[in-house]
């Protein structure tokens, strides 16, 4: 079998349990969100796409993990947007980081290098 060559790309795709009130927390988050149908948005950064949400056929929630240059700034963000968050609390493992809980109840976990 071949050496798989990079890069590649992954992107999470989240289940939501409303596209209005999803796409709305994730644009006061500060990310850009594309909505395709009632049932799809594309949630983006400069140009970059960061997450699927996807409304049809969703069994279970996910989460992912956003690494990001000031944790401090997204834990003031995601609480300001209303999402239960965590402290920010340093890891042995060299992070900085704390979760929030999107409103479909799929968990994000930002965090930045020490």
């Amino acid at each position: 079998m071949p050496e798989l060559r990079l890069p590649i790309v992954s992107t999470a795709i989240l289940c939501v349990d409303d596209m209005t009130t999803a796409t709305d927390f994730y644009r006061r988050l500060g990310f850009t969100v594309d909505l395709f149908d009632d049932d799809y948005a594309i949630v983006g950064s400069a140009d970059a796409e960061m997450l699927h949400l996807q409304k049809r056929n969703c069994d279970s929630r996910g989460s992912v993990y956003l690494n990001v240059p000031d944790v401090d700034d997204w834990h003031r963000r995601c609480d300001s947007a209303g999402a239960p968050v965590t402290i920010v609390e340093d890891q042995i493992w060299g992070m900085r980081e704390f979760t929030a809980t999107d409103p479909s109840g799929n968990r994000l976990r930002i965090g930045t290098n020490r």
